[in-house]
């Protein structure tokens, strides 16, 4: 998923809790130069808040999500095992 020129909307955070109801990570692309670097994080951060996610890796205008159990996923359908 990409970040264009618009920035942060209310359009792209639909489309990431979109994304995240179907997939448990999902990849996220600010075009370079829309924010400063230092505010990155920031962005991250905001966008992980308003998805009700985790930010699991952030380096530059890339920056990975995870949805949160909550979302409906059971820990039988993220792959995860209880075997003894």
């Amino acid at each position: 998923m990409r970040v264009g020129k618009s920035g942060l909307t209310d359009s792209v955070v639909v489309e990431l809790e979109g994304q995240l109801s179907s997939r448990s990570l999902v990849k996220v692309k600010v075009n370079r130069g829309l924010y400063a670097k230092d505010d990155l994080n920031t962005v991250w951060n905001v966008m992980a808040e308003k998805t009700n996610s985790s930010v699991v890796f952030a380096r530059g205008n890339v920056a990975v999500f995870l949805a949160k159990l909550n979302r409906g996923l059971t820990q039988s359908s993220r792959g995860d095992c209880s075997c003894p």
